[in-house]
């Protein structure tokens, strides 16, 4: 059953920006409704004739039904034709010569996409990039082929939350999959160039921004940048983050020791570990701290069930289910061995384990942050997350956390990060803390210079 959509301020300001804007930029937190709001101003354009067919880039995730079911959640978008491009490449080719408004089509398969269309007239004329930090690496398939849209439709629209997760460098590849190179150079080497001091040293780069980059850089994408802060919105409850410290016992730290001493770690049966440069170590070294690690042949050695018993915890004590990030799969498989028969213990894997989440019937849901960051709507399951492992994508880690710190959460929401002491787990911490002071100041600015326009 469809409800009437009634937009809060900022969404009735956010549709207009889209609908008077051809490239527009939405830097909205998550929450704020950026789904609806999107399909709001493509619906006005449509009436009006402006657009005809629209296509929606998104997480793989998110492909199959959120945008579906945002629109048939509204009574004036539950007639939108919302078509989701999936399945095998016959499948696909099938569902294209479907009658669609809007199509929807993981971020993943953008490359077979335009290729198929290559010797053929493109059918979209509005694309909209969900999730458009996805976008950020100049090298990367997917940005080269948006590279090839960017002057084949009239209208492009980037979604967001988390602009600059790792600096103001991530802000070029994006921008360009919107205006075509016309607000921050055309190519990156003239970005880093312009804004940037590069210093290289061998195969490393790093970038510093020149004194006043931020502010012109800001500067450049404001007529079509909008960015809005939840806080500023919505009276969320309060999210509260913690760190859970766990010791590593003995044995697990002369584990650790000698691994980040010696590069070298053996196991009694012969096999063992090797960590032949700073990444493969940190990885390592990144593993053993959660409890177990994969040695040269792939095969799993648990080291200690600190963090384990940690979760056990955590979950014992809390209210309500909860939602548990992991990093590395053995990471989950031995939290599933070591709750069997405990908990309702669950493995996300689509949207039938989203279902039961949110009706209430799993304990504990494992998911893998890349799985269901972005774009689902989990704030009904529950209003506890907890960390196995952050690692260092801030990007995924804010998306994350979002699932239940969002607009339909009734109460507040606790943060739990489980962290080993002396180990690589801190770093990450420490990382993740820099990095969101970078993307802070950037979305602050951006809020500035949209205040009154």
């Amino acid at each position: 059953m469809s409800t009437e959509f009634k937009p809060h301020a900022y969404q009735s300001r956010a549709i207009d920006h889209v609908i008077d804007n051809e490239r527009s930029l939405l830097f909205l937190d998550m929450g704020l409704g950026k789904t609806v709001i999107t399909l709001t101003a493509v619906r006005r354009l449509m009436w009006w004739g402006d657009v005809r067919r629209v296509l929606v880039v998104a997480p793989a995730m998110v492909t199959a039904t959120t945008w579906s079911d945002e629109a048939a959640k509204w009574r004036h978008t539950e007639d939108m034709r919302v078509v989701p491009l999936t399945g095998s490449p016959g499948q696909r080719e099938k569902l294209l010569g479907t009658d669609a408004d809007v199509n929807v089509i993981s971020r993943d398969l953008l490359v077979w996409l335009v290729t198929y269309y290559r010797r053929r007239r493109w059918p979209w004329d509005m694309i909209v990039l969900d999730e458009l930090t996805s976008f950020k690496s100049p090298g990367s398939a997917r940005f080269r082929a948006m590279r090839r849209l960017t002057g084949v439709v009239s209208r492009v629209v980037g979604l967001t939350g988390t602009p600059a997760p790792n600096g103001m460098q991530d802000l070029w590849a994006q921008v360009y999959c919107i205006d075509g190179g016309k607000r921050l150079e055309t190519t990156y080497t003239r970005f880093k160039s312009e804004y940037f001091d590069v210093y290289r040293i061998q195969n490393w780069e790093k970038l510093s921004l020149k004194k006043g980059s931020e502010a012109r850089i800001r500067a450049a994408i404001a007529d079509i940048a909008l960015s809005m802060r939840a806080a500023d919105w919505l009276t969320l409850p309060p999210c509260t983050v913690s760190d859970f410290a766990v010791e590593l016992p003995p044995k697990a730290r002369r584990a650790y020791e000698a691994l980040k001493r010696e590069l070298l770690l053996e196991f009694g049966d012969g096999s063992g570990v090797t960590a032949d440069s700073a990444a493969v170590l940190v990885g390592k070294l990144s593993q053993l701290a959660n409890g177990g690690v994969y040695d040269g042949d792939g095969s799993v050695h648990e080291v200690h069930t600190a963090k384990t018993d940690a979760l056990s915890e955590i979950v014992e004590a809390a209210d309500t289910p909860v939602l548990c990030f992991y990093q590395y799969r053995h990471d989950a498989e031995r939290i599933l061995r070591a709750f069997k028969g405990r908990f309702a213990v669950e493995m996300y894997n689509g949207a039938e384990i989203l279902r039961k989440w949110n009706n209430g019937t799993i304990k504990l849901l494992l998911a893998h942050p890349a799985s269901c960051a972005y774009g689902l709507n989990m704030q009904q399951g529950g209003r506890h997350v907890v960390w196995y492992s952050t690692g260092y994508n801030l990007e995924q880690y804010l998306q994350a956390n979002a699932r239940l710190h969002r607009q339909g959460q009734a109460r507040p929401v606790t943060v739990t990060r489980i962290c080993a002491r002396g180990t690589v787990d801190e770093a990450m911490l420490a990382a993740l803390r820099d990095k969101t002071g970078v993307q802070d100041v950037l979305m602050a600015e951006l809020r500035k210079n949209n205040r009154g326009a």
